[in-house]
Order: structure tokens, then C-alpha cells, then sequence
């Protein structure tokens, strides 16, 4: 088990990031000895770097917002005459 001052020191520490979550495994001590801890420790772990992956990919895929395309001017239509 990890003393609650530890965490509150690293949520500090880490107060300027875009974003910090946090899990608690109920019953479950510092070195996750029981199957039952290493199972839910995994089951967070890969849910959580999925949702990584899958928020970086479509990150990557939308086009910065000054990337954007804009449609160009419709041309002006010649006028008899003025050609």
C-alpha cells in the first residue's frame, strides 16, 4: 500500500499536466501479490494505454486546426467585352 501523503506529493508534482488519473485497487498492497491485484492492475493498464493509443491516432488523423483547407473564391465569370 502507498501512504496517501506519497500520492497527494506526486499529484502536486504533477499539478501543471493536461491531465492525471488515478485508480485505486481495493485490496491490494504495494506489490500487488494477489492474482486477483495483478489481474485488475493489468486490466487498468491496458485500458488505459488503449485509450491512449486510440485518442493519439485520431489526433494524428484530424488535420490541424490552421492546416485546414479552406474552398477558394469561385472565379468571376468572364463579361462579354471586357475580355
Amino acid at each position: 500500500m502507498i501512504p496517501h501523503p506519497v500520492i497527494e506529493n506526486y499529484l502536486a508534482a504533477f499539478g501543471k499536466a493536461r491531465s492525471l488519473t488515478s485508480r485505486v485497487i481495493d485490496g491490494a498492497d504495494h506489490g500487488l501479490s494477489t492474482d486477483a491485484a495483478q489481474r485488475a492492475y493489468t486490466t487498468l493498464l491496458l485500458n488505459w494505454l488503449t485509450e491512449m493509443v486510440v485518442e493519439a491516432r485520431a489526433s494524428a488523423a484530424a488535420p490541424p486546426a490552421h492546416a485546414r483547407s479552406v474552398a477558394p473564391a469561385p472565379e468571376a465569370t468572364p463579361q462579354p467585352g471586357t475580355e
